[in-house]
């Protein structure tokens, strides 16, 4: 009798432990984070495709108008302003006088190396006369002769002297403002007035030293100013022999002309250079690039799957930006979602 109700035990206990077996297995099935047949989560995206345009690299500069010509007077000797040919802004032309200086004493010293200098062209030329006739020695000719060009040196030295005296415009241009009047006395090498050819105008912009070689003499600019509407277009001329230390740049220099004095010296420019033009050019949405690390990448869709690809970028276009290895015309690229995006081979959906 309890041999029987020993196995009748044993056989409840058994079939308890596979009733709780069975239900902890379907208790961990139901709630198991790993589902066999999970449907797998799709981003959504929007993209757009890379673009074949023309392309200009363009870069902008700033540069300074220059007079053609420009001088500051000075005086190379001192006296009394005794009168004055000009006025402020005056159009003057080359060799016209300015200022008259008191030359009372110059002048005087003047008349008298002239008059020394026709004292010995007549004893000149009674010298050789007497030569001529064996009346007077070699010696003696020579001696005259040395003396008339003592006189004749005395003589130009007091022409160029008076000429000193008398302060002309080494060029046609414009006067500035009037700072001396008649009565002034001025010394050696004061300043006195400014003169500035205007007729045309230099321009000089400073090209950063990468750019040195992709510029060349008669390339085209564009110069716009505050004082004009329409910007203008000149030629690249000259370049300075070398680069300047403060800054790594190099000076360049274009010829503006001037017919209707719209410019001035000392005004200031902008200046548009387009240093390299493609027909077909690779651009795309700047939405498309992200950056990691000082590298840019972009994620690209093929047969719904992203690839994070590396790409090398070129100028900006307004919203748009060239893209020059990387990426190919047509392949679409994602503009937006990306932050949703966790790694290349995820699965998106392209929203519109």
């Amino acid at each position: 009798m309890k041999k029987g109700l020993f196995f009748v035990i044993v056989l409840v206990l058994l079939s308890l432990s596979t009733s709780v077996i069975l239900i902890g297995e379907k208790l961990f099935s139901k709630h198991s984070p790993i589902e066999k047949n999970k449907n797998v989560f799709k981003v959504n995206v929007k993209v757009d495709q890379v673009k074949q345009k023309p392309v200009k690299e363009v870069l902008f500069l700033t540069g300074e108008f220059r007079a053609n010509e420009s001088v500051l007077i000075r005086s190379e000797v001192s006296g009394k302003i005794t009168n004055l040919y000009f006025s402020d802004g005056m159009q003057v032309s080359k060799g016209q006088i300015l200022i008259e200086l008191e030359k009372s004493i110059p002048l005087a010293e003047l008349m008298k190396a002239e008059a020394e200098f026709t004292q010995t062209l007549d004893n000149l030329r009674r010298s050789k006369e007497l030569n001529a006739q064996n009346f007077l020695s070699s010696r003696a000719l020579n001696d005259a002769e040395a003396l008339f060009n003592i006189a004749l040196a005395k003589k130009k030295l007091r022409e160029a002297t008076l000429a000193l005296y008398s302060i002309k415009a080494p060029f046609a241009g414009m006067t500035g403002l009037r700072n001396v009047s008649v009565g002034d006395f001025i010394d050696i090498g004061q300043e006195i007035l400014l003169i500035e050819d205007l007729s045309k105008l230099k321009f000089d912009f400073r090209l950063p030293e990468k750019y040195i070689n992709l510029i060349k003499i008669g390339q085209e600019i564009e110069i716009s100013t505050e004082a004009t509407e329409e910007p203008i277009t000149a030629e690249v001329e000259a370049f300075d022999v070398r680069i300047e230390k403060n800054g790594r740049f190099l000076v360049a220099r274009s010829f503006i002309p001037n017919s209707i004095s719209a410019f001035k010296s000392g005004m200031f420019g902008k200046v548009k250079l387009t240093l390299e033009k493609k027909e077909n050019g690779l651009v795309i949405s700047e939405q498309a690039i992200f950056s990691e690390q000082s590298r840019k990448y972009v994620w690209k869709v093929n047969e719904g799957k992203v690839e994070k690809v590396l790409v090398k970028t070129g100028v900006r276009l307004g919203d748009e930006v060239e893209i020059i290895d990387g990426v190919g015309s047509g392949d679409s690229l994602v503009t937006e979602g990306q932050l949703k995006i966790r790694k290349s081979g995820q699965e998106v959906s392209i929203v519109e």
